[in-house]
């Protein structure tokens, strides 16, 4: 018989095999990224090109542009608000 160590040990054996075997979160290409900004994948295919710096960081080690969803959602919570005032006419209060 095995006193409950056992089977804890045998849990930690698996769950550290499983962190050494485990594949990298996969991911996301320009349709992902699209979907999760709400924009067409055209529109962050062309943003890319002429204004990176309003798109997350992308992974540099790759050619084709690929994001971490991690760092997209903390991107997003970052970015997120109020848009900034375009000025223009004032509108009158309802």
């Amino acid at each position: 018989m095995s006193n409950g160590g056992g089977s804890a040990e045998r849990a930690a054996f698996v769950t550290e095999r499983d962190a050494r075997t485990a594949e990298p979160p996969p991911l996301w290409n320009t349709a992902d990224l699209a979907r999760f900004l709400g924009m067409k994948p055209t529109t962050v295919s062309t943003m890319l090109c002429r204004t990176p710096e309003r798109l997350p960081p992308r992974v540099q080690a790759i050619a084709s542009p690929r994001w971490v969803p991690a760092v997209c959602q903390a991107w997003a919570e970052q970015h997120s608000g109020r848009p900034k005032n375009r000025g223009g006419r004032p509108r009158l209060p309802v």
